[in-house]
């Protein structure tokens, strides 16, 4: 498992992989309450720590 990365623009409904160039366009990520949780352009290591810690 030390290994495993997950990528953290998955569409979760539909299990579609969304390019990272959507965080570069203007994207910006939300936890289930709304609000933004973070700086979206941040390494996908930290970006996905961040998810993981919702």
């Amino acid at each position: 498992m030390g290994e495993i990365q997950i990528h953290s623009t998955i569409g979760r409904t539909t299990s579609y992989l969304i390019s990272e160039s959507i965080r570069g366009g203007g994207a910006i990520f939300v936890s289930q309450e709304g609000k933004r949780f973070f700086n979206e352009m941040e390494t996908r290591n930290t970006v996905s720590a961040q998810i993981i810690a919702l």
